[in-house]
Formats: C-alpha cells, structure tokens, sequence
C-alpha cells in the first residue's frame, strides 16, 4: 500500500472499503485513515469491523463501521445512504470484499462455487455501480476495483473519466472471473 499512496494526503477525502474487518481491506482502510481520510469501513461481520473502527478513531482517525453484504442491493443502497448523510460525499471507494476457497477444483462443491461468485463479481459490480453513482451525484472522486486475483487503482480526476468506464461492455466484467 506504501506504494500506492506515498506520502500523499488524502485530508478530506471520504472512502469506503467493503471487506474491511481483516486482511487487506483492513490494511488499506488503516491505511487511508492514516493518510487522513474519512473512512467508511464495510464488512459482514459488524462486531469485527467495528473493532477495527475503534481502532482507528483510537489513533485519531474519522471512520465508521457500515454492516454491509456486498451481494445485497439493498445493503448498498443503506449503506451509501448513510456513508453520504455522514460525510456529504464519496471519493474513493475500495472493492475488497472477497471469498476465497483453498481446494482443488475437485474437491470443491458447486454450493463454495455458488459463494464465491456473487461475493467476488456481482459484489465488485455492484459496489462500483453504487460508488460511480455516489461520486457523480458529488462530483468527483476516486475509484479503486479490485477483482480477486489482482488490484489495480484507477483514478478518477476529471468526469471525463467516468463516462469511459461507464462505456465498458458488460462482457468485460466476468472476464477476469474466468481468468
């Protein structure tokens, strides 16, 4: 992540990070807190996640903890709701939720295989949709997709920009699905 963000600022900037009771969701939202962004930590596990929003407002951070399916219309609908009547906008939004099993394809079932795809491809979908939508309705922002085998930051600085992604064909989103 030191990398990604340098020693840049992002005081007074508002980000939303699905995944992030652990792992690298975590790692990347301590991070931009540290950087000096709001930060809307989102996760399925409340309990976890608001630890780690705890942690974050220990060190002086600004986060809070959004309950958050990212397979779940409704819960991005809730939880960008509430992100925007918090902070009045989004500018980067971190797509890392994701499901991984450790088997072989052979010992997998179709039910593990049934999980992982809605979490690791409809959730990136439709945290992207939510978070363009957001970003646009404000006027600028940050994006960062991140699909289950790689991560990549796309930066948004001109509404220009937008409408290129917003132009992509639909087809292209499973690819990397099937990679």
């Amino acid at each position: 992540m030191a990398n990604e963000l340098g020693n840049r600022s992002f005081a007074g900037k508002v980000a939303l990070v699905t995944g992030a009771a652990s792992g690298i969701g975590r790692a990347v939202a301590e991070r931009l807190a540290q950087a000096g962004a709001k930060v809307a930590l989102a996760d399925m596990d409340e309990p976890k996640v608001t630890r780690v929003v705890e942690s974050i407002r220990s060190v002086g951070g600004d986060a809070i903890a959004l309950r958050l399916d990212v397979t779940s219309e409704a819960d991005w609908t809730a939880g960008m709701d509430r992100l925007v009547r918090e902070w009045g906008r989004l500018d980067i939004s971190v797509n890392s939720a994701g499901i991984a099993f450790a088997s072989p394809i052979p010992e997998t079932s179709l039910a593990d295989w049934k999980r992982v795809l809605p979490t690791n491809l409809d959730g990136v979908f439709l945290g992207t949709r939510h978070a363009m939508t957001a970003m646009k309705n404000a006027g600028g922002g940050w994006g960062h997709g991140r699909s289950p085998r790689c991560s990549r930051v796309l930066i948004r600085r001109r509404s220009r920009r937008l409408h290129r992604w917003r132009s992509i064909p639909l087809r292209t989103w499973g690819k990397p699905g099937t990679r």
